[in-house]
């Protein structure tokens, strides 16, 4: 097996609304090539790529087997990297459905001590679920949609994934330089691509995107964001986690509410428990429903401790909250009842909130903090819906917050 390491001069996506929810979280944009697309009959894994932020821009590392017999140390090194960085999530494209379950089934079947549980953000299930560009384009492949936003002739590789197969095929005989250069490379703008696509389409939230222009957003280059005075955004011309100093200008963060319902309704949905959660919520018969998976990035993982839990809290009264944590099959569901007043439906944080606010835990004093600042807290009670419409920023902050405290202290 072979580790080749590549450093680049751009930085991760990073944008106000994106980073109300990712914020915090250490991505990063993952793909695999195999020589074939189902794990099950027998298709390995024969190089990866983990392109994660750094103080300088962004390191591309990929581990590459010499020969089909190398995947298990393919594998290992890889689970070892996302591992020794401290990977909190993976950003993909179409890794939902392809990358993800492969090397879940891999590590199973090859019976390596492992386990890849981690919240995986995928652009194309965004875009699919998002967007109308299927319409448009057709194919939503990610040369099609590099295409589509112009940035094709950035590539340097000349070859498909399915070309990739074949040539690996022959590398194995005769372990030529050229060879392996054109797969790598291939695998290699794969990531970078995918780093430059989300920054293009995450350009002012996603508005041009989600179909719907912005109008409070202000700035107009891809890279510039701003603050609102209490909730520092990383700046995302700067390396990954720096930030810059607040100052009395500051903007406050946009209200893109379209955004924020596409970041909860896509795919796993948003990242809660700092990672260690997923969270859908819904409203549906008067109450909030929440429901999603429980997760451990390997960093988090140890032999002593499973990251799953098997837990149920019984209401009270009919206005208390229920949740069941199943530990079998890694899900969990939270019910609470709302009130409601005309269209409008609300529930009372007064309590959720002391708590928080009162625990040494980050993400519960984070998620606190930013409910505390909501227009839509009044004397404690959370609007949810107002007048029928239903509040996607609060749904979703809220959402976070309890499902991380009851998690946390169960």
């Amino acid at each position: 097996m072979k580790k080749f390491t590549r450093s680049y001069n751009t930085y991760i996506y990073s944008g106000q609304i994106f980073d109300l929810y990712h914020g915090g979280l250490k991505p990063c944009i993952f793909d695999i090539e195999t020589t074939g697309l189902s794990a099950q009959r027998g298709n390995k894994i024969i190089l990866t790529a983990c392109l994660i932020p750094d103080r300088k821009g962004v390191t591309i590392t990929q581990f590459f087997a010499e020969n089909p017999y190398e995947e298990d140390r393919v594998i290992m090194a890889t689970m070892d990297f996302l591992k020794d960085e401290g990977v909190d999530y993976l950003i993909t494209y179409n890794g939902l459905s392809f990358d993800i379950p492969f090397m879940k089934q891999r590590l199973e079947m090859k019976n390596l001590p492992y386990v890849l549980n981690m919240y995986e953000f995928d652009l194309y299930n965004f875009i699919r679920s998002n967007t109308d560009l299927k319409s448009q384009i057709g194919s939503l492949s990610q040369k099609n949609i590099e295409q589509y936003f112009g940035i094709n002739s950035n590539r340097k590789d000349v070859i498909s994934g399915r070309e990739s197969v074949k040539l690996f095929a022959e590398y194995t005989l005769n372990q030529d330089s050229v060879i392996e250069k054109i797969i790598l490379t291939h695998n290699r703008e794969d990531v970078l691509q995918l780093c430059h696509l989300l920054s293009i389409i995450g350009r002012n939230n996603f508005s041009a995107a989600l179909g719907e222009p912005d109008v409070e957003s202000r700035y107009d280059d891809i890279h510039e964001v701003t603050y609102s005075n209490s909730n520092k955004v990383p700046n995302a011309s700067e390396p990954h986690g720096a930030s810059k100093s607040s100052d009395s200008n500051a903007e406050p963060i946009v209200s893109n509410h379209r955004l924020d319902a596409a970041l909860a309704q896509t795919g796993a949905g948003l990242p809660s428990a700092g990672g260690d959660l997923t969270a859908r919520p819904r409203l549906a018969a008067g109450c909030l429903v929440i429901t999603g998976s429980q997760l451990r990035a390997p960093h988090k993982l140890s032999e002593e401790t499973d990251f799953a839990i098997n837990a149920n809290i019984f209401p009270e009264t009919a206005s208390s909250i229920s949740a069941e944590f199943i530990k079998e099959n890694c899900s969990y569901q939270i019910k609470i009842p709302l009130e409601k007043h005309g269209n409008s439906q609300f529930l009372d944080i007064r309590k959720i909130l002391l708590r928080a606010e009162s625990s040494e835990d980050d993400v519960q004093i984070k998620y606190a903090e930013l409910l505390r600042e909501s227009d839509n807290l009044i004397n404690d009670y959370l609007l949810l819906v107002n007048d029928g419409k239903e509040l996607h920023r609060e749904i979703n902050l809220f959402s976070i917050l309890i499902s991380t405290q009851l998690y946390r202290n169960i």
